[in-house]
């Protein structure tokens, strides 16, 4: 699936690709894409189900990997290097894993998601309820994410923040057994 996306910068240049995390767009890269795209083309996508992107069915890593791949070829973005923050680190993963790259980068996510499956788990009801119950677990889990921002930079963060309506990639998480997503992790795989 084409996925919504920003392409700048000069195409002769060495191409990245950004990928947001989770509740977040391409809109995150914001204060970064004009300084990168001075020396690089930038392409930064929105998720499926996440900014403008259409919501599809499939919200495991390898299928939001194979969304950017084909948003990246169609727009002719090849040998780029691939930046994932959160779990597009772990798109970003899964696009090595897919396509021809430059390198990856993973800002901010464990390729190990047995410890993240547990924290899960112990809200899965919640995160399997209605609306209001699915809000409160998304309440519940962001201060733990944000704990690692500086304090000027959280109203920016909860400005960009897009709440998703239903289980993403989180419901192929809790459906894995924890020693395949170590198996996983330990070969390279990351997803």
């Amino acid at each position: 699936m084409l996925l919504a996306h920003e392409l700048i910068g000069v195409a002769s240049s060495p191409s990245l690709v950004l990928i947001h995390g989770i509740t977040e767009s391409r809109h995150t890269w914001h204060p970064l894409l004009h300084e990168l795209a001075r020396e690089h083309q930038v392409l930064a996508v929105d998720l499926r189900g996440h900014g403008e992107s259409d919501d599809d069915d499939g919200y495991d890593p390898a299928s939001y990997a194979a969304d950017v791949i084909e948003t990246a070829e169609s727009l002719g973005v090849t040998d780029a290097l691939v930046v994932g923050h959160s779990l597009g680190g772990i798109v970003a993963t899964a696009f090595a894993v897919g396509a021809s790259c430059r390198g990856v980068v993973n800002i901010d996510q464990p390729l190990r998601l047995s410890g993240f499956k547990e924290q899960l788990a112990a809200i899965e009801p919640m995160l399997r309820g209605d609306d209001q119950e699915f809000q409160k677990a998304l309440d519940l889990m962001l201060p733990t994410i944000q704990q690692t921002l500086l304090k000027e930079a959280i109203p920016q963060c909860q400005a960009l923040r897009v709440t998703p309506t239903s289980l993403g990639y989180e419901a192929a998480l809790l459906g894995a057994a924890s020693v395949c997503l170590e198996g996983l992790s330990k070969s390279g795989a990351g997803v």
